[in-house]
């Protein structure tokens, strides 16, 4: 029989999560929320997470992709699914049939749903995107965007439901960008409210804006990291609202070892020890999620002291210095997260990478078991 878990896992905390969502709730005071769970919920599991978030009333989710919006319907049969992203036109009926909401944001694309919900004999549900300033997808913010808006909006195939944008910039301390953003999507609002157009949801707010920019909750904002306890960027840290890291990396030491003064450690050797010392090997590497790019820039807490990754991390394993500590193989360490240290956070290892949250949560693989814990 095999064995069922590897000595390395991460601890989702549901209570956490659930500590956020009420945080967040409170500071939307009573805006309807749209939580964010793509990328399997950035890396903490799309379904327990969805779940959970669902339990304590959230009715309305967003994903990325046509995949993970089929994963989540099985998951959740009743709630509200929104793929932000790009579905191919030949998926028009699968989303019909799966009672799924499509951004709409190009003419020939709602054309086709069209004709989709037609030969259905039920319509395509979406919500209009209009660029406002990320120049990725939407439709433009001028009068040739409007007419296209007003024009699909007429055709019996597609249900118009919704429209929304995304801020570039919201999570800079310079507020100027957003504010022209912002502006700009009110603009267009007023415009296809001239010309008799309302729609039942009108959202910009992703995380940092959701945070900072109560002037722009119009009908429904977009959580997304925050959930999960992280701030949107070193700028807006967001510590008035008191979230918790909900993600939490741990491993079990595999081996401590004295090594002497001047050997090298790990690959290539880049690492030489100034002193004798104890090196304890943990059994997480790159292939796990803890980037190659952190060695010797992170650290892990061993008996709740951070140590010193040191050496270049390897494929499955890492090394560190636990100086005059003789911890055991089989002793618990925590790699990150879990609200354990500074040192240790998810900002912390993102900083030392030059990068964002996001992208460090994103990374952690399948190959580390996920224990949820209420």
């Amino acid at each position: 029989m095999a064995y069922e878990y590897r000595p390395a896992w991460m601890e989702i905390d549901l209570g956490a999560l659930t500590h956020n969502y009420k945080q967040l709730a409170k500071h939307y005071g009573g805006t309807k929320m749209c939580a964010v769970v793509k990328a399997d919920a950035y890396g903490h599991g799309m379904i327990p997470v969805a779940r959970k978030l669902h339990a304590l009333g959230v009715d309305f989710f967003a994903v990325a992709t046509i995949i993970e919006a089929q994963t989540l319907r099985s998951a959740l049969p009743n709630v509200d699914i929104l793929i932000l992203g790009y579905s191919p036109v030949e998926a028009a009926e699968v989303l019909i049939e799966q009672n799924l909401i499509q951004t709409l944001y190009d003419t020939e694309q709602g054309e086709v749903f069209h004709i989709a919900g037609l030969k259905y004999g039920k319509p395509l549900r979406v919500h209009v995107k209009v660029d406002t300033g990320m120049r990725r997808l939407g439709f433009s913010a001028d009068k040739t965007g409007i007419d296209a808006i007003e024009a699909l909006s007429s055709l019996n195939g597609i249900a118009v439901e919704g429209i929304f944008s995304h801020f570039a910039r919201a999570d800079e301390t310079d507020t100027a960008s957003v504010h022209a953003q912002g502006q700009l999507f009110i603009t267009v609002l007023e415009a296809l409210s001239n010309r008799g157009m309302t729609f039942k949801l009108r959202h910009i707010c992703n995380s940092a804006a959701s945070a900072r920019f109560p002037e722009y909750y119009f009908d429904m904002v977009r959580p997304g990291i925050v959930l999960y306890g992280q701030p949107p960027s070193e700028e807006v840290a967001l510590e008035t609202l008191g979230l918790r890291e909900v993600m939490c990396v741990k491993a079990n030491i595999a081996m401590v070892k004295s090594v002497s003064k001047g050997d090298g450690v790990s690959y290539g050797h880049r690492y030489h020890l100034p002193e004798t010392m104890n090196i304890a090997t943990i059994p997480v590497g790159y292939a796990d999620g803890l980037l190659r790019g952190l060695s010797g820039k992170a650290h892990v807490l061993v008996g709740g002291e951070p140590c010193p990754i040191v050496g270049s991390i390897c494929m499955d394993q890492c090394m560190v210095a636990v100086g005059e500590h003789m911890p055991k193989m089989g002793d618990e360490v925590i790699v990150m997260g879990g609200n354990a240290h500074p040192l240790v956070s998810v900002a912390a290892y993102a900083k030392a990478l030059g990068t964002i949250s996001y992208e460090i949560t994103c990374q952690f693989s399948l190959r580390l078991h996920r224990r949820y814990l209420e």
